[in-house]
């Protein structure tokens, strides 16, 4: 939700933007939502050309915004090269998931021994990953929407659940951190609730809980087995 890369680029640059070629990873969306249309706001700029490397998958746009840029006297070149097509998609991988199937696209991320282990027998398992691996997993988090884990990884880890640098400083926006807590044990001290951003408490439709924190949702969530 709110405004679109094209708008804020546009509003950047300003009286620069008029005949100016403009970029774009995914077709400008073309109807009042949220935001409103990218198309208007590109034709009022006074751009000239527009070059992207994708049609919207979105049923509500797809063509439909270069068929209004050109339309409006804009040439629109949709002309990508293998490579800049494959980055492209993979760049929007989540929203044409969540597109097509109106679930979220969810990533595992899962540190084990070539034998399966997470730990060994006493329990101790900091670090089976390495630096590079780790530094991997913070990027990743960065591109994400929310983190989901589970209590026993709150209880035995007690993770902050958000996206760090090599020096443990937080970077990005604050993450949704989810909790999957179905008989509501996360500890009032946990260290997660004391970062910034919103936490999703999912416990049992059986279980009554109070959120610690103004930053706090409780869901109550029937289990499945």
């Amino acid at each position: 939700p709110g405004r679109h890369a094209e708008p804020v680029a546009l509003a950047q640059a300003g009286e620069g933007a008029k005949g100016a070629t403009l970029y774009c990873s995914l077709e400008p969306h073309a109807f009042q939502g949220v935001a409103p249309p990218c198309t208007e706001i590109i034709i009022r700029a006074g751009i000239s050309r527009v070059i992207a490397p994708l049609e919207d998958p979105n049923p509500r746009v797809s063509g439909n915004g270069f068929r209004q840029l050109r339309a409006a006297g804009i040439e629109v070149l949709v002309e990508p090269t293998k490579p800049q097509l494959q980055r492209a998609e993979l760049l929007i991988e989540g929203f044409a998931h969540h597109t097509r199937t109106r679930r979220p696209m969810v990533t595992l991320k899962l540190a084990t021994s070539l034998d399966g282990k997470i730990a060994t027998r006493t329990g101790e398992s900091q670090w089976i990953t390495n630096e590079t691996s780790r530094a991997r997993v913070h990027e990743m988090r960065r591109q994400t929407d929310a983190l989901v884990t589970g209590i026993g990884t709150v209880l035995s880890d007690n993770p902050r659940l958000t996206s760090r640098d090599a020096e443990g400083v937080a970077t990005g926006r604050p993450l949704l951190r989810v909790v999957v807590d179905t008989k509501g044990r996360m500890p009032s001290d946990a260290q997660l609730l004391s970062e910034p951003g919103e936490v999703l408490w999912v416990v049992g439709d059986d279980t009554d809980v109070d959120p610690p924190s103004e930053n706090v949702t409780v869901l109550k969530a029937s289990l499945i087995n």
